[in-house]
């Protein structure tokens, strides 16, 4: 079986799956998923709720590529915490270290 555009249709099935959970408490990026929460325990909520929806949906997680109950989180080229969101610096290295022209030409 060949599956195209297999980005997007996943992104469309984990966006289904954590329908109710959508910009509350999740966000989806194609296969990246973040769950944000107030407090650890409210966090350990979410979690229980995304797992249980995985697996009622079948799907599941590798654990190597999982990090849980993180401050910052690097995401689609943005560093997410509780007190801000800012750019990646690793993204903007090379725009500032580029070399200031020194001729018209």
């Amino acid at each position: 079986m060949i599956l195209n555009n297999a980005a997007q249709t996943w992104q469309r099935l984990l966006t289904k799956v954590l329908s109710d959970m959508l910009f509350k408490s999740a966000i989806v990026y194609l296969d990246d998923i973040v769950v944000f929460s107030k407090d650890f325990s409210e966090h350990y909520k979410h979690l229980e709720m995304l797992f249980h929806k995985f697996r009622h949906a079948n799907l599941r997680m590798n654990g190597k590529k999982c990090s849980f109950a993180k401050d910052d989180v690097k995401y689609i080229g943005h560093i997410l915490s509780k007190d801000s969101i800012r750019i990646d610096p690793s993204k903007t290295d090379v725009i500032s270290s580029w070399p200031r022209p020194q001729t018209v030409k």
